[in-house]
């Protein structure tokens, strides 16, 4: 009798415990189910895993290494020019595939990228001359307190009023056509390369130009046109060598107290923050 009563709490007992287990398994099998479906949790790809899928993007046939290493050098040569012409054309299907864009959506998508590009470059330019007229870069290499760059700041404004001058030389670069600074010798095509004299001045008004800028704008046009005759190259390069010599001596004169102003901001820095503007051009 005792021995049943035994048999039958064990049983009890088993039944009891299969039953709480089976919920507990069933939401562990959901878990993973779960992690699978949730694009963030799911796991890493390996590099065999990640290079199935970029050949299942990949256009084409591909070259097989191992079938390569069995050719001589002209089976070789033939084989990639073999899969070269296949990879193309299946490109050129895949791109006659895509919906075509209408020449409206067109413009409206090239007009767009060059709004954006001239927004970005007037953000640039927006924060260059920001740092340039704060002194950032110089506070920044200097690595001073608000107490220090307070006494430092207007010592470095002094020497740059001291060495500010009007220019009138103008550089060569490479710009796009469609630059504001100057439109002679562009090229047909906007976003076309083009070599074009740059220089700041030169998106200045007339009136707000001197007299050096003025004479340089001219040798520019002189410079561009084909017609112009060397009578008017030497009258104009001489005009400007003139206004050019009074811009030096006038430069001269006004950057006399540099050096004295040169030497009381060295006064109040240490070594290293002197070296720091030597390199920088300060001093």
């Amino acid at each position: 009798m005792l021995g049943r009563k035994i048999m039958f709490v064990f049983a009890l007992w088993s039944w009891v415990v299969l039953v709480a287990a089976r919920p507990l398994s069933q939401s562990g099998s959901a878990a993973p189910a779960q992690s699978l479906r949730d694009p963030n949790l799911r796991r890493a790809r390996t590099p065999a895993e990640l290079k199935e899928e970029m050949l299942k993007k990949s256009p084409g046939p591909r070259l097989d290494p191992q079938r390569l290493r069995n050719m001589t050098e002209q089976q070789r040569k033939d084989e990639v020019a073999r899969v070269r012409r296949l990879r193309e054309e299946a490109a050129r299907k895949r791109q006659q595939a895509r919906p075509k864009e209408t020449a409206r959506e067109q413009a409206e998508r090239l007009a767009k990228s060059k709004a954006e590009r001239e927004r970005k470059r007037k953000a640039i330019k927006e924060i260059r001359a920001k740092w340039a007229r704060e002194f950032l870069n110089e506070k920044y290499a200097l690595v001073v307190t608000d107490e220090q760059w307070a006494v430092i700041k207007p010592k470095l404004q002094r020497i740059r009023d001291l060495r500010s001058s009007p220019r009138s030389s103008a550089g060569l670069g490479l710009t796009s056509s469609g630059s504001s600074q100057t439109g002679k010798g562009e090229a047909e095509g906007g976003g076309v390369p083009t070599w074009q004299w740059s220089a700041r001045w030169l998106d200045l008004p007339l009136a707000r130009r001197t007299e050096g800028q003025k004479i340089a704008g001219e040798l520019i046009d002189l410079v561009a046109d084909k017609n112009t005759t060397a009578r008017q190259f030497q009258e104009k390069m001489a005009a400007l060598r003139k206004v050019r010599s009074v811009e030096e001596a006038a430069k001269r004169k006004k950057e006399e107290p540099l050096p004295e102003a040169q030497q009381e901001l060295r006064d109040m820095l240490t070594t290293r923050q002197e070296a720091a503007l030597v390199l920088m051009g300060w001093l």
